[in-house]
């Protein structure tokens, strides 16, 4: 039982070589899109406050609490001192 279906016996190998280079470049652009997609979905949706998504955000909040401590109010603070 064959695995896949076989080419074409007409085809030029740079038909198939620019065929596989279409599908590459069509399955990154689509892996692109859905990783830009979810990166701004929380943008959307939250708008502004999207701290948890936030690396630089995430690193400054944990200089704060290396330097303050755990139990500082760091919520209140958070969104004027940092």
């Amino acid at each position: 039982m064959p695995a896949a279906y076989p080419l074409p016996s007409d085809l030029s190998p740079a038909t198939v070589a620019n065929t596989a280079s279409l599908l590459r470049i069509v399955a990154l652009a689509l892996i692109s899109g859905a990783a830009i997609a979810s990166r701004l979905f929380a943008v959307i949706n939250f708008e502004s406050i999207i701290h948890e998504f936030d690396p630089w955000f995430n690193y400054r909040a944990t200089r704060v609490l290396a330097a303050k401590g755990f139990y500082v109010r760091i919520r209140l603070r958070i969104y004027g001192t940092l």
